[in-house]
């Protein structure tokens, strides 16, 4: 199965997800307690690290009584696989027609416009250097 991206998780997947990545582990009733309310069941926040544990997401660990659920996978990795899915399916998987219109865009600061200069940079010179 190939690695979901962040829109096909469901709402309380990517909420727990995100818990797991702040906390670094926990079991679901750790992760209950972290959770707003009003609170989903118990069992719904069960579901939601099973199925992220099925696709690689997390993983678990018994603990006495109790699974205990890591990340397996850093908020980078679904950010990247995120993006590129998003890159593929709206721009054809053409990166530059991005980069062009976020240069477009007139929200873009002088400040973020240095940041993608420097960033641009400094990959051109890790390419050089391989």
């Amino acid at each position: 199965m190939a690695d979901p991206t962040l829109d096909e998780l469901g709402p309380l997947q990517r909420q727990v997800l995100e818990l797991l990545w702040e906390a670094g582990v926990g079991t679901v009733y750790d992760l209950l307690a972290r959770l707003p309310d009003p609170k989903p069941p118990y069992t719904s926040v069960l579901s939601a690290l099973q199925k992220l544990e099925k696709i690689g997401w997390a993983t678990a660990r018994r603990d006495g009584r109790n699974y205990v659920y890591a990340p397996a996978k850093s908020r980078e990795e679904l950010d990247a696989l995120t993006l590129r899915a998003f890159v593929d399916r709206v721009f054809r998987g053409q990166t530059a027609r991005v980069f062009q219109h976020l240069l477009d865009d007139p929200a873009l600061s002088a400040q973020e416009l240095a940041e993608l200069k420097r960033l641009v940079e400094r990959r051109r010179r890790g390419a050089n250097d391989v």
